[in-house]
């Protein structure tokens, strides 16, 4: 019995219920401003190096939200994280003269790769499910500018990015959101 001399209630208290929305607000407030940093919130989980400090080597395999990123040809290599280049003051990843491959979170039926060319020829964006190329797409032939390649028609697990000479950098990778990541 309470103090009023009414049986226990079997719901929370007040005070309980007060922190438990405290902490579903922060969570909702957290998965949102992530979701709104990958560029279009609930169509895009992103991958970008913006919060990593330029000139910093990656070991790979580089792992962040569930992509998977190592040299191509030369898995082994440090991957190096620079500032130079478009889009200005922006970190960017140096692409490896033989390329980058890059392992999905999971399946995605169309990915985005945003990069610039520094001399060379453009680079491509590859797309495939095991050994099966599934999509590609090339830049137009432009150094200094900020292109966007886009490959359709997966479902695809892995891409890789092909560069023949020059330096490319890599600013971002984008896949659609699966249903279960949505808010």
């Amino acid at each position: 019995m309470t103090e009023s001399g009414r049986p226990p209630s079997s719901q929370p208290s007040e005070s309980v219920l007060f922190y438990l929305a405290l902490g579903a607000i922060a969570s909702l407030r957290k998965m949102l401003a992530r979701l709104a940093a990958a560029g279009s919130p609930g169509d895009a989980l992103c991958l970008d190096f913006t919060d990593l400090p330029p000139g910093v080597e990656l070991e790979p395999p580089f792992v962040q939200e569930g992509f998977v990123i190592a040299g191509r040809g030369e898995p082994d290599s440090a991957l190096r994280v620079v500032q130079w280049g478009a889009p200005e003051g922006k970190a960017k990843l140096a692409v490896p003269d033989a390329g980058l491959i890059i392992r999905l979170p999971y399946p995605a039926l169309w990915a985005t790769a945003r990069v610039a060319q520094y001399g060379g020829d453009p680079p491509r964006l590859l797309a495939f499910q095991g050994d099966a190329l599934c999509a590609e797409s090339a830049a137009a032939p432009a150094d200094h500018v900020l292109q966007t390649l886009t490959v359709q028609g997966g479902p695809f697990e892995r891409l890789e990015i092909e560069a023949d000479g020059g330096e490319p950098l890599l600013f971002d990778v984008c896949i659609p959101v699966r249903a279960e990541y949505r808010p």
